[in-house]
């Protein structure tokens, strides 16, 4: 019979969690520009009549692009965090154990 064994190995944990942070860092430099951009959009619809209209419905659904990405970053930024904590819980509880083991 197979059987399952957890296991965790903090190095890996501590590595994603820097990956996803270096993410998030480059998400946000991103969305910063994609939002400057976004907000001079008068070139990009020009004066025709029918550039005012399509200008209101083209900036809420930029602001609103550049919430769900901010959203994103924070996510990435959480899981991260996460990450960091599991490592420093699994290290706390390993020196627990060994203390209990071969205590001091």
């Amino acid at each position: 019979m197979t059987r399952n064994f957890f296991s965790f190995r903090p190095e890996p944990a501590t590595v994603l969690a820097k990956g996803l942070t270096v993410s998030a860092d480059h998400l946000d430099s991103r969305v910063r520009e994609f939002a400057a951009q976004a907000g001079n959009v008068t070139d990009t619809f020009g004066s025709s009549s029918g550039s005012s209209e399509a200008r209101s419905l083209y900036a809420p659904m930029t602001r609103h692009a550049a919430t769900a990405l901010r959203e994103i970053s924070a996510d990435l930024r959480d899981h991260a965090s996460g990450l960091h904590h599991a490592v420093a819980s699994y290290e706390g509880a390993e020196y627990a154990r060994a203390q209990q083991f071969w205590g001091k």
